[in-house]
């Protein structure tokens, strides 16, 4: 860059220079030599300028989780990003709940849903600088009353995975003579239900925090107001979390635990083991002596647990003498062990009623068949002679 002859720089003087076609970063300093064509010393010689400019950078999505919604209710939930700019918001894949719409300018979510179930979905955040992707689920349920003389606690609680949302009927009952929580045993509600696909996933996992909410929700009233807690000492379960209340209150009535690092892991697959320990933490019946055929459980930190939910009739083991504890449990195993707990059992089609929830992979040759759809379909029931077995009244 040349000067003008005469051109003089001193302290009242402002020079501005356009530089162009180098890369630098914020921060940097760069030398800028100055000379004198015809010879001339010039002091200082250079100049020295530290380069501090304003970096757009792409958006972080800030929002972490999306609350339920509930059918004929309006819903508005808002996304958020860490970034000034303006941003334009977009489903890239999966879809929102029937009813509801983003906002791609505010990316407000809202509407009023009309179908129950779980949705999930990846928002996009889009500035002049790049774009940041986030998975997120909301999941539907309804308010209105179910069959079987209960009434629905109206809300599921499932998220950011696509697992089993519950929908529950309780009827207040008292709380057991030892002080422990009791399920409902008495109203036959689903707890389990499938994917806006119409799939069930019998063999899909379900996680710890998944879990506590099944039984958080199959808790008689008076168990779960007596119980409700919304304090635990788990650095990883906190305010605003999903499963926050279902796990701080089962924690509280010591059915759920966390591990000895004081993490509870909300979304690690919960296992054969720890199921079955939860389901013997609930029963009142003594169980002394009781012993399994199982040859994997020796020494096993559940094996007592293990032991007595085997002798109340809970759990089975595998063909080959084994319980396999550490395994992740699958959602039929969820409904064949949790209709043990609650004794609720169908062992037949004409048992069973038309009109009834059905799954394109849960077939009638299935060994879980009949487990699933006691588990999916609220209905009333006549319970047989043999005390275990029942009819379905109505749905």
């Amino acid at each position: 860059m040349t000067l003008p002859k005469g051109t003089l720089l001193g302290s009242g003087n402002a020079l501005v220079l356009s530089i162009s076609d180098i890369t630098v970063e914020q921060g940097e300093t760069i030398k800028i030599e100055i000379a004198d064509p015809t010879g001339f010393t010039i002091t200082p010689s250079f100049l020295e300028v530290v380069i501090n400019r304003l970096v757009p950078v792409p958006p972080s999505i800030t929002t972490t989780s999306l609350v339920e919604g509930t059918v004929g209710e309006t819903y508005s939930q808002t996304l958020t990003t860490d970034s000034d700019a303006t941003i334009t918001w977009s489903i890239d894949s999966g879809s929102l709940p029937t009813g509801l719409a983003l906002d791609t300018d505010t990316g407000v979510i809202s509407g009023t849903p009309s179908t129950i179930g779980i949705f999930t979905f990846n928002a996009t955040a889009t500035n002049d600088t790049g774009s940041d992707t986030m998975p997120f689920t909301i999941v539907v349920t309804t308010s209105s009353s179910g069959n079987g003389g209960g009434r629905s606690t109206g809300n599921i609680t499932y998220p950011p995975s696509t697992k089993d949302p519950i929908i529950v009927e309780i009827d207040p009952e008292p709380m057991s003579e030892n002080g422990k929580p009791l399920l409902d045993l008495e109203n036959h509600s689903a707890y389990m239900v499938g994917y806006p696909d119409g799939t069930l996933r019998p063999n899909n996992h379900i996680t710890r925090a998944e879990t506590a909410s099944v039984f958080f929700r199959l808790l008689t009233q008076t168990s779960r107001e007596n119980m409700q807690s919304t304090i635990n000492s788990y650095p990883d379960v906190n305010t605003g979390d999903w499963f926050m209340e279902a796990v701080s209150t089962l924690s509280k009535g010591n059915i759920f635990l966390g591990y000895p690092d004081g993490t509870f892991n909300p979304n690690g697959n919960i296992t054969r083991a720890e199921f079955a320990s939860i389901t013997a933490r609930f029963a009142t019946s003594p169980t002394v002596g009781a012993s399994t055929p199982f040859t994997d459980i020796s020494g096993h930190w559940a094996e007592e647990n293990i032991k007595k939910a085997y002798a109340l009739g809970y759990i089975s083991g595998y063909p080959n003498g084994t319980f396999n504890p550490d395994a992740p449990i699958t959602r039929a195993e969820v409904a064949s062990l949790m209709n043990n707990v609650l004794n609720r059992h169908v062992n037949s089609e004409d048992d069973m009623l038309e009109g009834m929830i059905t799954f394109p992979d849960n077939t009638s040759d299935a060994w879980y068949y009949y487990a699933v759809q006691e588990a999916t379909n609220s209905h009333g029931y006549i319970r047989k002679e043999d005390n275990k077995n029942e009819t379905w009244s109505a749905l």
